[in-house]
């Protein structure tokens, strides 16, 4: 499976590379003239024949294989303070954790629970993010598409 994404957001899946690559393109150049309408001709270029991979990163568009990571490392990190085995087999506690990630008042019940985690993935929060308990999560946390993205992917290694 293949996922395009847009400023990290996915916006599109497929089980073809070459479908997911032409849906890119298109997309990016749709994008494009769409929130730049006259920059074709301003600059005397046409969209239609620039390489895929200037197109794409001119949109913010990338196409990635949907065994990647769908979290910035350090959203791992946060997790792995309550559920130390979150990336690995989460055995019986995936339906809690699905549950938590699911919920909409996720971000709260983390930042009153980490104090209760793990200390030394705490200690590592500190050391590698210079995070501490009393700071904000992650604002990739926040986001309730994102949390979704994190459950469809610990469904996806069951």
């Amino acid at each position: 499976m293949y996922q395009v994404k847009k400023h990290g957001k996915t916006i599109a899946q497929f089980f073809l590379e070459q479908e997911a690559n032409w849906f890119a393109v298109d997309k990016a150049i749709r994008d494009l003239r769409e929130e730049k309408p006259c920059e074709e001709e301003e600059m005397g270029i046409c969209y239609d024949e620039m390489p895929d991979y200037e197109i794409l990163t001119e949109a913010g568009i990338e196409v990635v294989e949907e065994g990647e990571l769908v979290a910035p490392e350090e959203v791992y990190d946060f997790l792995r303070v309550i559920w130390a085995d979150f990336d690995a087999d989460c055995g019986a506690d995936l339906s809690i954790i699905i549950y938590t990630l699911a919920d909409t008042d996720f971000d709260r019940w983390l930042s009153e629970n980490m104090a209760f985690g793990d200390e030394e993935q705490l200690a590592l929060l500190e050391k590698k993010y210079g995070w501490t308990l009393n700071d904000d999560l992650p604002e990739w946390l926040n986001k309730i598409e994102n949390r979704l993205l994190l459950i469809k992917e610990l469904l996806a290694n069951i």
